[in-house]
């Protein structure tokens, strides 16, 4: 983690599908071509992921106001 950046949570992946869409069919891509992606196609991604607070608090800038 770099000097000075704080998360307030942890986001663990679960799985991600993909699925490459032609234009009258799709079809979902094996774990080894995921990231394979080409110029022109279409693909959808799942990610499935859940996030867990870390308790960390970070501050805002003096001055801000988020209400």
């Amino acid at each position: 983690m770099q000097a000075g950046i704080r998360r307030r949570y942890e986001i663990a992946t679960h799985g991600i599908d993909v699925w490459h869409v032609l234009e009258y069919d799709h079809y979902k891509l094996a774990p080894p071509s995921h990231g394979q992606f080409h110029a022109g196609d279409t693909y959808v991604i799942r990610w499935n992921y859940s996030t867990l607070h870390t308790g960390e608090s970070v501050r805002p800038p003096s001055g801000v106001d988020l209400s």
